[in-house]
């Protein structure tokens, strides 16, 4: 929701129901602390186990701190500014949730090249501020980026955020799994390199028998000739 300006308006901030609010907050909740959970069990039993190997251990706790943060600093502030239309917490934290939310959905998608993009998530702390905006009378806060109005920059950021954090990501991923999908294709497994083996033996040895069989009645063919003309020989004599 847009509250850059003061407008007065009687249309509720809500955008929910205090039922349908009821159940999102029930929800929103228990998925928050599953993953709070569950990524902390993980990074536990990543940390102590020694099944796993070096590199893939690393990979899979580094996921999973970024997952743990994820639902600390993204989950509870996103789905209240949306369900109650305005900012409820204090101003300090804006730009401090925004900045965490950036960056842990930067980490998450390049796991461990997070050092490299996690500059991204830094101009948040520059460019994101609370408002104060007049609803009815009363006097609310809203939690944003800061850009000037028809500012170039805004629109160019967005489009690095999009292109970085989603496209670009999304388009190798494409790639990488379609290669993938047709390496599988043309894989032949030991088993099936065995059986083209077999079967091209078996067109080798029927081709030598039948030659051999040719070579055979062709021989067969001129014994019977020559034994003909001995006969017709012998029979002149």
């Amino acid at each position: 929701m847009d509250h850059s300006k003061n407008v007065t308006s009687t249309k509720p901030l809500e955008a929910l129901e205090s039922p349908y609010q009821i159940f999102l907050i029930c929800l929103y909740s228990f998925t928050a602390c599953f993953a709070f959970v569950s990524n902390f069990v993980t990074i536990i039993v990543m940390v102590k186990g020694k099944r796993c190997s070096r590199d893939l251990k690393k990979f899979l706790i580094n996921l999973s701190v970024t997952d743990l943060l994820m639902a600390v600093f993204t989950i509870p502030f996103t789905y209240t500014n949306y369900m109650l239309g305005r900012w409820i917490f204090f101003s300090l934290m804006c730009p401090l949730v925004n900045c965490a939310q950036l960056t842990t959905i930067t980490v998450s998608i390049y796991t461990l090249v997070a050092i490299a993009i996690d500059s991204l998530g830094i101009s948040q702390l520059i460019v994101s501020e609370t408002n104060s905006f007049i609803h009815n009378g009363n006097r609310y806060l809203s939690c944003g980026e800061r850009w000037m109005p028809e500012n170039l920059e805004g629109r160019l950021y967005t489009a690095f955020i999009f292109a970085t954090t989603f496209a670009m990501p999304m388009g190798a991923l494409c790639i990488i799994y379609t290669a993938m999908g047709w390496r599988l294709l043309r894989y032949r497994g030991p088993q099936q390199k065995m059986i083209d083996t077999n079967e091209n033996n078996r067109t080798c040895s029927n081709y030598f028998v039948t030659n051999n069989n040719v070579i055979k009645n062709h021989q067969d063919h001129n014994q019977h000739l020559q034994n003909h003309h001995t006969n017709l020989e012998q029979k002149r004599m």
